[in-house]
């Protein structure tokens, strides 16, 4: 139901069954011209049932004009009847009660609900003095044929206005007149109503036998009090638990539904897949048909350039071994990468020797030629020493440059090898690994790639 059709104004209807009088007192001579004629001065009149045992009903256009003809003629003595008459709302015979209603239902939204039973001329919802709904409220129906199928289907079946899973109850509104109620010339004066008043009202004697029978009355009125005050709490406790236990289930019921939800968008998640792959098929054997056959017709079949090998720790006595071939023939020869021959690599291709490169591996060749246990950098010429251990000179005391203990000693190798006046000539080639034994110089091994970098820089 949509917010702007409930805030929409509800229509005002005219010749309901709030505007219908009963009028009492009535004299059997008297026509529906003479009583429709009593009332038209007040409002139109629109209905005038007149019975032979002395009342009628009167139907008014609006409320208020029916409250005002009520106020005037309630109680108006008719002189050529010699009669005294008395007005009184009508009973709604269409009149429906809901119970259990939820605290989110308003007038217009119960107006529109009950629209499915019939045509409806009022719908309350009964509220507090402080104005919260009670839970109960009056739907005034025009038909009493829409009231009782009303209270029929809703009491039948399972009637519910919002989430919540409380079903409402339909009865027949008792009506009660809480406005002009009992007047003493409506009493009538019986034989049993003339002993009741035989004693007026009075505080019963202390001690008497009356003030000791209405204790007794008072201590069954508490005990009806209490018992009906424990009745209300069970039941309001069972309402608590029925309502939990309502909730529990509400929630595993949307898990349920989530679950087929979800298993139904996977069944139709997997049909598609399964169509897609179908179509997918049948265009892949066809269209990769038309490609071989274009692809043989336009282009060479492509050749597969292999990997260049991992890199490797170059030896060398391999390297020198290799300068010495390559320097020994007079055709240009073939080098790998790592520093293996072309035979070795066959698929990995030729690269000949420019003449700069060559003359780069002469020199090499020149400046070790004569020296088994000799290395050559290439930038800082011929080193001795076993390729395991190359020791330094030792520290002279007398030189500034070596009591200087602060320098950074990477400094100290690099001014040693880049001959240092104050540096000691090195070691004889011959010289063998004992005898180079110095003193606080430790040893640089060749495991070490860190230090071998500080070495050569």
């Amino acid at each position: 139901m949509h917010e702007e059709e409930l805030l929409r104004e509800l229509p005002k209807k005219l010749y309901t069954g709030r505007c219908r009088l009963f009028v009492g007192g009535l004299p059997r001579e008297i026509t529906r011209d003479e009583l429709t004629d009593l009332f038209t001065p007040f409002g139109d009149v629109s209905e005038t049932f007149l019975s032979d045992k002395g009342f009628g009903f009167v139907k008014m256009d609006t409320r208020s004009h029916a409250v005002t003809a009520k106020e005037e003629l309630d109680g108006k003595f008719l002189h050529a009847y010699n009669r005294r008459i008395f007005v009184r709302f009508a009973i709604h015979g269409a009149t429906v009660k809901l119970k259990e209603l939820p605290h989110c239902v308003s007038n217009e939204m119960l107006y529109h609900a009950c629209r499915a039973f019939g045509e409806v001329e009022r719908a309350v919802v009964i509220v507090d003095e402080k104005g919260k709904p009670t839970g109960e409220g009056i739907v005034e129906f025009e038909r009493k044929s829409s009231a009782t199928k009303a209270i029929a289907q809703i009491n039948d079946h399972v009637f519910l206005m919002s989430t919540n899973s409380l079903p409402i109850i339909a009865e027949e509104c008792n009506f009660t007149d809480n406005d002009d109620g009992l007047p003493e010339r409506l009493v009538a004066k019986t034989d049993q109503l003339i002993r009741d008043r035989e004693l007026g009202p009075r505080m019963a004697p202390d001690g008497s036998f009356e003030e000791y029978y209405g204790r007794k009355w008072k201590e069954h009125y508490e005990y009806e009090r209490q018992k009906r005050a424990k009745i209300e709490q069970e039941l309001l406790m069972a309402r608590q638990r029925l309502q939990s236990e309502i909730e529990l289930a509400y929630e595993e019921y949307q898990t349920q539904l989530l679950r087929e939800d979800m298993r139904r968008h996977q069944e139709e998640l997997e049909r598609i897949e399964a169509s897609k792959f179908e179509r997918m098929q049948r265009m892949g054997i066809k269209g990769s048909h038309q490609m071989t056959s274009a692809y043989h017709q336009s282009f060479s079949p492509q050749q597969e350039i292999p990997k260049p090998p991992p890199h490797k720790v170059c030896n060398w006595n391999d390297a020198q071994a290799q300068v010495d071939r390559l320097l020994s023939e007079n055709n240009p020869t073939s080098i790998s990468a790592d520093g293996a021959s072309s035979s070795a690599l066959p698929n990995f291709g030729n690269v000949e020797i420019p003449p700069s490169i060559r003359s780069f591996l002469e020199s090499i060749k020149s400046q070790t030629s004569g020296s088994e246990n000799g290395r050559v950098h290439p930038f800082k010429g011929l080193y001795y020493g076993p390729p395991e251990e190359i020791p330094l000179p030792p520290p002279s005391p007398e030189n500034e440059f070596d009591v200087n203990q602060n320098e950074n000693p990477h400094k100290k190798r690099q001014k040693i090898l880049d001959g240092h006046p104050n540096s000691q000539p090195p070691p004889s080639p011959k010289a063998s690994t004992s005898q180079l034994q110095y003193p606080n110089v430790p040893p640089l091994k060749k495991n070490n790639v860190y230090q071998e970098m500080q070495f050569f820089r």
